[in-house]
């Protein structure tokens, strides 16, 4: 687990998360929940690299296998943990596409429990296989109850030249044990921004005009020191996950071919329940599948995606993402995952994210939405064993794979240039105060309107 904490970032004066499968955002706008949403896609992208090295290379090309203790790199972990909050803070600017000196006051800081760490380590086996050009480079093997991995190579010094074996040790090997060391900043993120839907519907535009810009900057910018500063402004006009989500839409055609992943049958299930429809690519772009009933036949229509629903424009990127690229151990971070549901649907989605972080996925939600947060507290409060439970769910549609143990829920309320975070417990699941404040305020409110129209009804009625 590690424990983030934010000073003087955006509208966030100071606080602190902690990360856990399912992670819930709740607070008014501009309270700085996509602030701390960015900051956490920063850290879990994969961009973290250390400068360890665990072994002497020429040592294993030359005797072909050898041994790494791994407890002794632990000594580096404080050591490699600052100098990625240290890049992680200098990066801010870039992260948000803001001026240098806009973050000139922020900190980032990391915490993280390395005795929980070296334990889980030490507790479980590890087993890895690297290939190149389909054969079996080397191996990487951890048992049970230690801390040593044997690393052999299963090709030769003829097979592999020094260029190869470089690539081998510093992209396959060292990358590996960062991972299984460090395991708790590395999760291939992705963010589904709230901007979602016209970036669907717009991506090869946008990224038509960029390549303009890019295009510009090449031809018309050669020793103009202030065009430069200028056209850089105008290509860097996103935050770095909106940018790299508009790369996600222009590579959906690479994604595409491979086969779908372990998550597909959760977009499925979008497609089946809320959308009653499926997506199609084509050369054109997106299009939308659905149907029509005409006598009891059900006859499928194809339309671009910029003539179909809101619905089907906002929840392309998540049945995607679950179809093809989400796996075990990832973190899928959604900004108002609300976005254009109807509250039933909210609900269902509800279902849906949660069995996903049941199956390893990460998921963290910024939310104004009664209806999920509500729905997620059904899932909690099931957890528990008491009489008639069985029968509930049958009544309402619940499956076991979505019941979410409550440890393993986050929720924090952005407020007042601070992050609280929320209790969660079996009885209520998460109290979020936030909603029923408002409830409470309009059903007030409405009572007071309803009963002084009624008594002016009654009134003019005795007049």
């Amino acid at each position: 687990m590690v424990q983030i904490e934010f000073e003087n970032l955006g509208p966030i004066i100071q606080g602190h998360i902690s990360s856990n499968n399912l992670m819930v955002f709740c607070g008014e706008n501009n309270a700085g929940k996509t602030y701390a949403s960015y900051v956490l896609y920063s850290l879990f992208e994969e961009r973290f690299r250390t400068n360890i090295n665990y072994f002497d290379k020429n040592e294993l090309k030359n005797q072909g296998a050898l041994e790494v203790d791994l407890e002794g790199f632990f000594k580096r972990y404080e050591e490699e943990q600052k100098a990625w909050v240290e890049e992680i803070t200098r990066s801010l600017p870039d992260l948000f596409s803001a001026g240098i000196n806009e973050f000139s006051l922020a900190k980032i800081n990391f915490h993280t429990d390395i005795e929980e760490i070296k334990n889980k380590i030490f507790a479980a086996p590890f087993n890895h296989r690297i290939t190149w050009d389909e054969k079996i480079a080397s191996t990487m093997r951890k048992p049970f109850n230690s801390f040593k991995i044997e690393i052999k190579l299963s090709l030769s010094s003829e097979e592999l030249d020094d260029g190869e074996f470089s690539y081998l040790v510093n992209s396959g090997m060292k990358k590996i044990l960062d991972n299984l060391i460090f395991q708790a900043f590395y999760s291939e993120a992705f963010l589904l921004p709230a901007e979602r839907a016209g970036l669907n519907l717009f991506y090869k535009e946008l990224n038509a005009s960029r390549n303009e810009l890019l295009r510009k900057f090449r031809s018309e910018t050669m020793g103009n020191e202030s065009s430069i500063v200028e056209l850089k402004k105008e290509i860097s006009v996103y935050a770095k996950p909106i940018s790299d989500y508009l790369t996600f839409l222009n590579r959906l055609s690479v994604y595409s071919r491979q086969e779908a992943g372990p998550f597909s049958d959760l977009a499925v299930g979008i497609q089946e329940s809320i959308l009653k429809g499926k997506y199609n690519l084509d050369d054109s772009g997106i299009q939308y599948v659905s149907g029509s009933t005409e006598e009891g036949e059900v006859k499928p229509f194809k339309i671009g995606l910029h003539t179909s629903s809101s619905t089907a424009k906002t929840l392309f990127g998540l049945v995607f993402y679950l179809t093809y690229m989400a796996r075990q151990g990832a973190t899928l971070i959604i900004d108002e995952p609300e976005l254009n549901l109807h509250p039933d649907n909210q609900r269902k989605l509800a279902r849906i994210l949660a069995e996903a972080t049941n199956r390893g996925l990460r998921v963290i939600l910024s939310t104004h939405s009664d209806y999920i947060v509500k729905e997620f507290n059904n899932l909690i409060m099931l957890s528990g064993d008491f009489e008639n439970r069985e029968a509930i769910m049958e009544k309402f549609g619940y499956k076991q794979e979505q019941i979410i143990d409550l440890h393993h829920v986050s929720a924090y309320m952005f407020a007042d240039g601070t992050i609280s975070q929320m209790e969660v417990n079996r009885t209520e699941g998460i109290i979020a105060e936030t909603f029923n404040e408002v409830i409470n305020q309009y059903n007030a409110s409405n009572d007071e309107i309803y009963y002084a129209i009624m008594e002016n009804g009654h009134d003019e009625e005795s007049d």
